[in-house]
This record gives C-alpha cells, sequence and structure tokens, in this order.
C-alpha cells in the first residue's frame, strides 16, 4: 500500500482510498510508519495529508471521522505528536498511539 522513497512515505496508486476503505487505509500507513522505525531505526517523513486515507477520501477534513470525533484537522491527536517528535522513541511512542486512536474511531 505504501513505498518509501528518498525517505517520504508515499502511496501506491492502486491504493488510493475510497471512503469505505479509508479508515482501514490509515491504519496500514501507521501500522506501515511504525514497522519502518521499529525495522530500520530511521525517522520517516510520514507523507501528510497526500498519504492519510482520511484525508483524501474526506476532501481534508470534510465529514472525516476524526474531525467528527472532535479533532479537525487532526488537532490533538497522536498525530501532531509525531510531527513534533524529535527522537526516534518519541515516534514510535506517537505511531503506536496513532494506531490505537485510528483503531478507536471504528464503529
Amino acid at each position: 500500500m505504501f513505498r518509501v522513497v528518498d525517505g517520504v512515505l508515499r502511496p501506491i496508486p492502486e491504493f488510493l482510498p475510497t471512503i469505505r476503505n479509508a479508515l482501514d487505509l490509515s491504519i496500514a500507513k501507521w501500522e506501515f510508519i511504525l514497522n519502518y522505525l521499529e525495522t530500520t531505526g530511521i525517522l520517516l517523513y510520514d507523507g501528510g495529508n497526500g498519504t492519510c486515507g482520511l484525508c483524501c477520501a474526506y476532501d481534508y477534513c470534510h465529514y472525516c471521522p476524526i474531525e467528527q470525533a472532535g479533532h479537525k484537522g487532526c488537532i490533538n491527536t497522536p498525530y501532531v505528536d509525531y510531527l513534533y517528535a524529535e527522537t526516534l522513541e518519541e515516534h514510535i511512542a506517537a505511531a503506536k498511539a496513532e494506531i490505537e486512536f485510528l483503531k478507536g474511531l471504528r464503529k
């Protein structure tokens, strides 16, 4: 679903999201990132909203499950912790927290 190109996460085009699979794709993105961090020990830029299944499927927040949970623009979510993390350990902890957060959005 994803690959790393020049140190940046990129989606594989045939896996671009639909509303139906957007949350699953977002969870898969963070599982990929977590695995990458843990196996390589190299920090990884997550690719931002261009690699987020929810952002792509929900027109950048409009009716997104994260927005519906009260976090417009992913404010106060583990994603922001990932953005500001400085160490590998902080990145890993934030990626794990983001996975759990996203799984918690499933109804």
